[in-house]
């Protein structure tokens, strides 16, 4: 009787199992990439096509670099919207730099040109309504347009981070309850970032003496030099005289004066002050590096609060250091070619080009900045962890 030769590999109850265990342990940790791959490797195996394209893709999205993931999952694909998510991920670059190739081409590409323009051209005119309205119609005008355009640039990184490139239509009007969220992201993350700027600057404007207290400082009393007291003469002796005249005793010289200054001394600055300019230049460089994170932060996690959670933003900023680096460059870099361009229109002193020329460029440059920040959390969601909305 011949033997039965025993199956090669795990069986299938052996396989279910480490599936459960697997899946156990990714509730405690949903975003881990490694975790995700061993659940699609066992579905996989178990003949779960289905269940193995939903883990691979997650675990792709999380992780661009995981390429070797995208064959597998043109093995898996079976309906045409999975083949048509196959065939857009595979166009995707695999790294962060390579990422940035065509972010200057972003805002213009399809039909990004005539969303920009019909843009500029809203604020164009918001800001001409603002500049020549009354009171409180001034300040709701601009109030209004900044909220609006605060919503098409967090539109913009949250498509970016879906995996949309791109640009999104402008946000429906009706969202008018997340206004003044969505401006509390970006105002929030301005004052997180340089809040300790803001105190030395408080501190300084107080602890240094105002006009008028300088005006109640008693001037200084100067002196007028005193005359030097002048020897008495010597008598003139008379011939016809027998005896000459004895000199009168000359008058005892009297103690000279202190020397008296002539001008005020220099005032010296005070040291508190000397400090507080230090460190409102120390911790502007600080601010300017946290910026750009806490932005990130606020629009990705949905809450305008999130940057004042320090340690949170920091370990996220240690957690990228050499693509974080990479963004910081690019984002100041991009803010400071938008700025000259902007410089050159004004220059120009053309008034309908400038006006809708600044417009365009402003709206040009955020789209470019809020691209950027989605293409960074796009390509780092598995190393910076983040449990987002």
């Amino acid at each position: 009787m011949a033997e039965t030769k025993p199956p090669d590999g795990p069986s299938p109850e052996q396989l279910e199992e480490r599936w459960k265990e697997v899946i156990d342990t990714l509730s405690e940790s949903p975003r881990d990439v490694d975790l995700l791959v061993k659940a699609g490797q066992l579905s996989e195996q178990l003949k779960r096509p289905l269940e193995a394209y939903t883990y691979f893709h997650k675990a792709l999205n999380l992780d661009p670099t995981k390429a070797f993931l995208v064959p597998k999952l043109k093995a898996l694909a079976v309906t045409p919207e999975q083949k048509e998510q196959v065939t857009r991920i595979s166009r995707r670059p695999t790294s962060f730099e390579a990422s940035l190739g065509d972010i200057f081409k972003y805002p213009v590409r399809g039909k990004g040109l005539p969303v920009l323009i019909v843009g500029a051209i809203f604020l164009w005119v918001a800001r001409a309504l603002m500049a020549h309205g009354i009171g409180t119609s001034g300040m709701t005008i601009a109030a209004l347009a900044g909220a609006y355009m605060a919503m098409f640039y967090i539109d913009v990184c949250h498509t970016t981070v879906g995996g949309d490139d791109e640009l999104p239509d402008w946000p429906d009007p009706l969202r008018i309850n997340e206004f003044a969220w969505d401006v509390g992201k970006f105002t929030c993350a301005l004052l997180a970032a340089f809040l300790p700027v803001i105190g030395l600057v408080i501190f300084l404007v107080v602890s240094l003496p105002s006009p008028s207290d300088r005006d109640e400082m008693p001037p200084l009393l100067i002196r007028p030099p005193q005359a030097l007291p002048h020897a008495a003469p010597h008598p003139i002796s008379d011939p016809d005289e027998d005896e000459p005249a004895h000199p009168a005793p000359a008058p005892s010289a009297a103690p000279a004066a202190a020397p008296v200054p002539t001008h005020a001394p220099a005032p010296s600055f005070p040291l508190g002050a000397v400090l507080a300019l230090v460190g409102i230049g120390l911790f502007g460089i600080v601010g300017l590096l946290y910026l750009p994170m806490a932005k990130l932060s606020n629009v990705v996690m949905g809450s305008p609060f999130t940057c004042f959670n320090y340690p949170f933003v920091v370990h996220s900023i240690i957690a990228t250091p050499r693509n974080y680096a990479i963004c910081l460059a690019c984002y100041f870099g991009i803010a400071f070619v938008v700025g000259i361009a902007e410089i050159a229109v004004q220059l120009a002193n053309v008034i309908v080009f400038t006006g809708v020329g600044l417009a365009f460029l402003e709206l040009y440059g955020m789209t470019v900045l809020m691209r950027l920040l989605g293409l960074f959390y796009r390509m780092n969601q598995a190393k910076l962890g983040w449990m987002a909305d």
